[in-house]
């Protein structure tokens, strides 16, 4: 797939920021690749997002690992949340926060890690990826070599662990803003056909200028 003409630009100054979400084995990563690829900007992908985080903990931080003032012009929301309890937890999201924050500041496709709540007020195309535990499954058992059963139990564990980190995250940053831009059926849908529909999207809700 070719890469975007230049009329396919944001329509507006401010970094381009797309969130994809999806099952566990529903092609969100691939459809997220293609997709930056086509758009040319960088994507970074749920385990990068968190390999990041994990780093700033490690550098020992209270998250200001870059600036010292980070936290300011977030919103009352997430000063709200530096009093909640459980420190370990509240820095762990604090860091997640901060990371995804400075990679939408320059713009790029965020893959999981619950961006899509934490973007809540920032302009950014929401798009989920999604398809049942059965075809998740089988797609995961021939990418990977596994048997069926073991991929069924892959998919329904890492989408528990999803949707309760998920539900931490809204929790912990409640917004209204909890829909998504466009919702696509992997089952449906080739991958290639998802980033062309995705791209039409963009363009209809003016995040993309029309290709001439």
């Amino acid at each position: 797939m070719a890469k975007t003409d230049p009329a396919a630009k944001s329509t507006t100054q401010e970094p381009l920021v797309i969130t994809i979400s999806g099952e566990h084995g529903s092609g969100r990563e691939a459809v997220g690749a293609l997709l930056a690829r086509y758009l040319d900007m960088p994507c970074t992908d749920e385990p990068e997002l968190e390999r990041l985080v994990d780093e700033g903990l490690a550098a020992g931080g209270n998250g200001k690992t870059k600036h010292d003032n980070w936290l300011e012009g977030m919103g009352d929301w997430i000063v709200e949340h530096t009093t909640i309890e459980r420190p370990k937890q509240r820095n762990r999201l604090l860091h997640l926060v901060k990371v995804v924050v400075e990679k939408a500041d320059h713009g790029g496709i965020l893959i999981g890690a619950g961006a899509h709540l934490i973007l809540a007020n920032h302009r950014v195309f929401r798009l989920k990826v999604e398809a049942g535990n059965t075809f998740c499954a089988k797609a995961l058992s021939e990418a990977e070599g596994t048997s069926l059963k073991e991929s069924r139990r892959e998919v329904e564990e890492t989408n528990r662990a999803r949707i309760e980190k998920v539900r931490e995250i809204y929790q912990a940053f409640p917004t209204t803003s909890t829909y998504y831009d466009l919702v696509l059926n992997a089952e449906s849908f080739s991958r290639e056909e998802m980033v062309q529909l995705t791209i039409l999207a963009m363009q209809q809700t003016g995040f993309l200028q029309a290709q001439a």
